[in-house]
């Protein structure tokens, strides 16, 4: 992206924060930021349980497609308003960006580290998204971001803070993204390592909110953290040929159950009781427990709709047809048993 293209996506999230209405569906006079929502979304007990579970690469898929749609309703709405304003043109280019953390691992002979993660792309502009030195209280001050120079959540009382601790993989384990890729021949196998090397040691290398579920939707270094989870689940599926299956081909290959994945979830409990988080069951979106937001109950996607998304128009869930690239990572998945990239696009 250009330092322009960064700076419009920036100045939406803050607009986001902004813009108030009246969001819940369920009490409709009450009005929450646009941006507040997300997190509350993310925070609340009845959506962070999917956390360790089978659903949670799908469920957090239709939550990022939700948090992108509200950024260009944000500058549709708002773009006139805002300084320098935001064209329409602009705002109907506006998407997610990944944040490509990978590319901040460096390899040892007795292990790797993560320290170097801030060194990628998404700092290059501190204006942005803050520098690599917070104050002593770890509060980030500088960027659009900043409790020190933005109203960026003083009302909610949550001043953005965030550490950057280091972290260092022991041992013979290694961060090789490719093999991570292209070696898992199932579900079962790929589910774990989303979790933990591909999802986890990210947010507890930035720290602080990102750290911390109930917090971790308020940072924007979130959503690019999990767009490129999102990439990188896609790669996957891809890898094997599995985006051009039929529901009625999906076996416990591609989708299983598998809930919880370690013994500090309880398994998953809704107000309809238990759910078994099978492909035809719904993920849901509240944000204070039994309070919907804009998307009503009646809405909510099953796992089956989020499985399947950019190959067919005849498939995927409220628009949700998209694919990544051009990707400089497909080059390197020479190891895939299908070399007909659809999901991600190889790079020039």
């Amino acid at each position: 992206m250009t330092y322009d293209e960064r700076n419009i996506y920036a100045r939406v999230i803050y607009q986001m924060y902004l813009h108030k209405e009246a969001f819940k569906v369920d009490q409709p006079q009450t009005p929450y930021s646009l941006y507040v929502i997300f997190a509350k979304m993310h925070g609340d007990i009845y959506n962070n349980m999917f956390h360790g579970t089978s659903a949670f690469p799908l469920h957090h898929k239709a939550y990022l497609w939700e948090y992108e749609s509200a950024l260009i309703y944000t500058a549709l709405k708002d773009g006139d308003k805002m300084s320098p304003p935001v064209t329409r043109e602009q705002a109907c280019a506006i998407t997610l960006p990944y944040w490509e953390w990978e590319l901040g691992f460096t390899s040892s002979p007795t292990g790797g580290h993560w320290n170097n993660i801030a060194n990628t792309d998404v700092f290059q502009y501190t204006d942005l998204f803050g520098d690599l030195t917070p104050t002593s209280l770890r509060e980030v001050d500088t960027g659009l971001f900043s409790p020190l120079t933005t109203a960026f959540c003083k009302a909610e009382g949550f001043p953005l803070k965030r550490s950057y601790t280091p972290i260092t993989i022991t041992g013979t384990r290694s961060f090789n993204l490719p093999s991570i890729i292209s070696t898992p021949t199932n579900f079962n196998s790929f589910i774990r390592t989303i979790h933990t090397t591909l999802h986890s040691h990210v947010h507890n290398y930035v720290g602080e909110w990102m750290s911390l579920p109930a917090l971790s939707g308020y940072d924007p270094l979130f959503y690019m953290h999990h767009c490129n989870v999102d990439r990188l689940w896609h790669a996957w599926v891809d890898c094997r040929g599995w985006e051009s299956l039929e529901e009625s081909q999906l076996t416990d290959t591609h989708y299983k159950h598998i809930n919880p994945l370690n013994a500090q979830f309880l398994p998953v409990r809704g107000p309809s009781g238990a759910w078994s988080l099978t492909l035809n069951d719904r993920v849901n979106f509240y944000i204070d427990r039994t309070t919907t937001t804009f998307l009503p109950e009646s809405s909510w996607p099953t796992l089956k709709q989020l499985w399947f998304t950019g190959s067919s128009s005849k498939r995927g869930w409220n628009g949700l047809y998209y694919r990544y690239g051009p990707d400089k990572l497909v080059p390197q998945l020479t190891s895939c048993p299908d070399q007909q990239w659809n999901l991600l696009n190889r790079s020039s």
